[in-house]
């Protein structure tokens, strides 16, 4: 019975922070998704007449850089990557990694799984009112 109990209440705290949490971020829809497009185009045709515009270059180092700089022992994403396979990765993953990175910017395309998050409420407050839902606030994976 209190087996029962326990998971009834899990269920019932996951479907509270389902609905509190799906509401603060939505997807852009595609008029959104135009007109953010038709601005960066704008910003980019601006930036070609008033300045030579240098194409952003992301190089190996970067990506080098970036990678020395996360964090071990971190909870892995959807894709089941953790810092540690990046970090032990070796230098070739950083040549792909910068390729990947590069090709997005020249062909401004972001693959669909790279918009995906999941959100994990945490308490603002470890002595408030842990039953009180604006108690917490989302991070992103």
């Amino acid at each position: 019975m209190f087996l029962l109990r326990l998971i009834t209440c899990r269920l019932n705290v996951l479907s509270e922070f389902t609905q509190y949490y799906k509401g603060v971020v939505q997807p852009h829809n595609a008029n959104k998704d135009a007109n953010i497009a038709s601005e960066v185009d704008l910003l980019m045709a601006a930036n070609n007449t008033t300045m030579n515009y240098v194409r952003h270059h992301v190089t190996v180092e970067d990506v080098g850089k970036c990678i020395s700089k996360m964090k071990l022992h971190k909870v892995a994403y959807l894709d089941n990557i953790t810092s540690e396979h990046l970090i032990y990765g070796g230098p070739h993953l950083a040549v792909h990694l910068s390729l990947l990175v590069n090709s997005m910017m020249h062909h401004c395309f972001v693959p669909m799984e790279f918009c995906k998050g999941v959100i994990l409420p945490l308490l603002k407050n470890k002595h408030g009112d842990a039953t009180d839902i604006n108690m917490y606030r989302g991070i992103t994976l």
